[in-house]
C-alpha cells in the first residue's frame, strides 16, 4: 500500500513539473490566441517561447492549459488578461477574433509591422484598460467602436498610417488619461466634445492634417499636463482661455497656421515647462508675462513675424535651458539679464534685427553649448568674457557689424567644434592660439580685415 501511495505522489509531482496540470482557459480564448499567431506570422516572431513547445495538441500548439507559459500571454482566473508582444516582429493584421477575450485588460503590440485596419471588434473588449499599437503600419480610420471602452485609460495609436477624422465617440472615454495619436494622417477638426475627457492628462495629436481652430472646450480639461498639436494645419488665434489649464506643463503648437498675438494670459500657466510656438504666423510683441513662468525649460518662438524687443523679464527664468527665437524680426539689443540664465544650454537668435553690442554678461553662461547670433546688426567688439564659456560647442556670430579683434581668450574654449565669424568688420591678427583648440573642426573668417597666418592643424577646415 505504501508503495502504491509513493508511486501516486511521484506521478502527481511529475505532472506538475511537466506543466500538464494547469487551469484551462476557454477554448474560444485559445482559438483567439492561435488566430493572432497565424495572422501575424508567428513562426517568425523574435520570441515565440511556449506557443509550440511539445507535446503539441491537434491544432499544432502547446497543450491546452499551458497558455500562461506562452510568451506575451498573462492568464488570471482562467482567462487571458494581458497580451504584450511589443517589438516582437509581428507581421500581418490584428485578427477580429480577439474580441472573445472578454477579460483582456492590456493589449500591447507596439513597434511591430502590423498592417490593415484596427478591428472594430476591439470595441467589444469592455475590460480593456490599455491599448498600445504605436509604431506599426496600421491604416484606415480609427474605429468609432473604441468609444465603447469605458474602462480605457491609455490609448496610443501614434506612428501609423491612420486616416479619416477623429471619431466624436472617443469623447465617451471618461476614464481616458493618455491619448497619443501623433504622426498619422488624421484630417478634419478637433471635436468640441473632446472637452468632455475630464481625466485627460496627456493629449498628443501632433503631425497629422488637422484643420480649424483650437476648440475652446479644451479649457475644461482641468487635469491636462501635456498638449501637443504640433505639425498640423490649425488656424485662428491662440485662445487666451488656455490660461485655465493651470496644470499644463507642456504646450506644443509649432508648425501650424496660427495668427494673432501670443496671449499674455499664458503667463498664468505657472506649471509650464515647455512652450513651443515656432513656425506659425504669430505677430506682435513677446509678452513680458512670460517672465512669470519660473518653471520654463524651453521657449521656442522661431519663424514667426514677431516685432518689438526681447523682454528683459526672460532673464528671471532661472531654469531655462533652451531659448530659440530665430527668424522673428526682433529688434533692439540683447538684454544683459539674459546672462543670469545660468542653466541655459542654447541661445539661438539668428536672422533678426538685433543691434547694439554683445552683452559681456553672456560670458557667465557656463552651461551654454550653442550660441547663435548670426544675421543681425550687432556691433562693437566681441567680449573677452566669451572665453569663459567652457562648454561651448557652437558659436556663430557671422553676418553682423562686429569690429575689433578676435579675442585670444577663445583659445580657452576647449569644447568648441564650430566657430563662425565671417562677414563682419573684424581686424587685426588672427590669434595663432586657435590652433590649440583640438576639438575645433570648422573655422570661418572670410569677409573681414584680418591679418596674419591661418592656424594650421590636421582636421581643421578653414574658410577665409
Amino acid at each position: 500500500m505504501k508503495h502504491i501511495s509513493f508511486i501516486i505522489c511521484v506521478v502527481f509531482v511529475l505532472f506538475n513539473l511537466t506543466g500538464f496540470v494547469h487551469a484551462v482557459i476557454p477554448a474560444s480564448e485559445r482559438e483567439a490566441l492561435i488566430a493572432l499567431y497565424k495572422s501575424t506570422n508567428g513562426d517568425n516572431w523574435n520570441n515565440k517561447t511556449g506557443w509550440k513547445t511539445p507535446p503539441l495538441a491537434d491544432d499544432g500548439f502547446a497543450l491546452p492549459g499551458t497558455e500562461k507559459t506562452w510568451n506575451g500571454v498573462t492568464v488570471k482566473s482562467d482567462h487571458v488578461i494581458s497580451l504584450i508582444l511589443s517589438d516582437n516582429r509581428l507581421h500581418g493584421k490584428i485578427p477580429s477574433e480577439l474580441n472573445v477575450l472578454s477579460k483582456l485588460e492590456k493589449l500591447d503590440l507596439y513597434f511591430n509591422q502590423l498592417t490593415d485596419n484596427i478591428p472594430s471588434e476591439l470595441g467589444d473588449l469592455s475590460a480593456l484598460e490599455y491599448i498600445d499599437l504605436n509604431h506599426n503600419k496600421l491604416s484606415g480610420s480609427i474605429p468609432a467602436e473604441l468609444g465603447k471602452l469605458n474602462s480605457l485609460n491609455y490609448l496610443n495609436l501614434s506612428y501609423n498610417l491612420l486616416s479619416g477624422t477623429l471619431p466624436v465617440e472617443l469623447s465617451k472615454l471618461g476614464n481616458l488619461n493618455f491619448f497619443w495619436l501623433s504622426d498619422n494622417q488624421i484630417s478634419g477638426t478637433i471635436p468640441e466634445e473632446f472637452g468632455l475627457l475630464h481625466n485627460m492628462e496627456t493629449c498628443g495629436l501632433g503631425y497629422n492634417k488637422l484643420t480649424g481652430s483650437i476648440p475652446v472646450q479644451l479649457y475644461n480639461l482641468s487635469k491636462l499636463k501635456d498638449l501637443n498639436l504640433n505639425g498640423n494645419q490649425l488656424s485662428g488665434t491662440i485662445p487666451p482661455g488656455l490660461s485655465k489649464l493651470t496644470t499644463l506643463e507642456s504646450l506644443k503648437l509649432c508648425e501650424n497656421k496660427l495668427t494673432g498675438n501670443i496671449p499674455p494670459e499664458i503667463g498664468n500657466l505657472n506649471k509650464l515647462e515647455m512652450l513651443y510656438l515656432s513656425e506659425n504666423q504669430l505677430t506682435g510683441f513677446i509678452p513680458v508675462e512670460l517672465g512669470n513662468l519660473d518653471r520654463l525649460i524651453i521657449i521656442e518662438l522661431s519663424n514667426n513675424p514677431l516685432s518689438g524687443t526681447i523682454p528683459a523679464q526672460l532673464g528671471k527664468l532661472g531654469k531655462l535651458e533652451y531659448l530659440h527665437m530665430a527668424d522673428t524680426r526682433l529688434s533692439g539689443s540683447i538684454p544683459s539679464l539674459i546672462g543670469e540664465l545660468r542653466n541655459l544650454k542654447e541661445l539661438e537668435l539668428p536672422n533678426n534685427l538685433l543691434s547694439g553690442s554683445l552683452p559681456s554678461q553672456l560670458g557667465k553662461l557656463r552651461n551654454l553649448k550653442r550660441l547663435i547670433l548670426s544675421g543681425n546688426k550687432m556691433s562693437g567688439a566681441i567680449p573677452k568674457t566669451f572665453g569663459n564659456l567652457k562648454n561651448l560647442e557652437y558659436l556663430d556670430l557671422s553676418n553682423n557689424l562686429l569690429s575689433g579683434t578676435i579675442p585670444v581668450q577663445f583659445s580657452k574654449l576647449g569644447q568648441l567644434v564650430h566657430l563662425y565669424l565671417n562677414d563682419n568688420r573684424l581686424k587685426g591678427r588672427i590669434p595663432p592660439e586657435l590652433a590649440k583648440l583640438r576639438t575645433l573642426e570648422y573655422l570661418s573668417l572670410s569677409k573681414n580685415k584680418l591679418t596674419g597666418s591661418l592656424p594650421k592643424r590636421e582636421g581643421l577646415e578653414i574658410t577665409y
